[in-house]
């Protein structure tokens, strides 16, 4: 199995992984939602699972963070101020923060998700253009039952192609064509 495979079938789980490390190492918090949504979209040419991994990344990023925030109990003043709440409005106030920057975590993801997955696209029609293009080149065959004759055999598939050939193309075509028959003839 090859890293490319392994990182489409694992990505989600190995950027929010790697996301989370980076942020813990002093990488921004954007800086980090921008590469999720161009690389995981890139490699797997999908726009969902960049989205998903930047989703995940802010929930447990947030999870994580929520804790530390406990620690502020040093710098709470000594005497008791009386706030009344409720569960709901816990719940509610834990539900906001966690919902801010998963919406945050959605427009990011998306914007930088759309570009790398048209960068994809665009990356493999210019390979695949290249690949193609090297394939219709043509070929030329000595045959073995009469030494006296070649076939030309042309990977261009119809003839509406042949047509379409820019004049410099048909030029190009015409001296290999020459050529061959020359280095042939000697």
């Amino acid at each position: 199995m090859s890293l490319i495979s392994v990182l489409k079938k694992f990505s989600i789980i190995i950027f929010v992984i790697l996301a989370l490390i980076l942020s813990r190492s002093g990488f921004s918090y954007l800086l980090l939602l921008v590469l999720i949504g161009l690389i995981v979209s890139y490699i797997n040419k999908r726009k969902r699972e960049a989205i998903i991994t930047g989703v995940l990344y802010a929930l447990i990023g947030y999870i994580l963070s929520y804790p530390t925030g406990l620690i502020l109990n040093d710098y709470m003043p000594s005497i008791d101020i009386p706030v009344q709440t409720t569960a709901i409005s816990v719940g509610m106030d834990l539900l906001m923060g966690a919902l801010i920057p998963i919406c945050f975590a959605i427009i990011i993801c998306t914007i930088t998700a759309i570009i790398g997955s048209n960068l994809a696209k665009y990356v493999d029609e210019k390979l695949n253009k290249n690949a193609k293009a090297e394939s219709n080149e043509n070929q030329y065959v000595f045959s073995q039952e009469d030494n006296n004759s070649y076939t030309h055999e042309n990977n261009i598939e119809n003839k509406e192609e042949l047509l379409n050939l820019t004049p410099i193309h048909k030029a190009k075509l015409r001296r290999k064509k020459e050529k061959i028959e020359e280095d042939y003839d000697d």
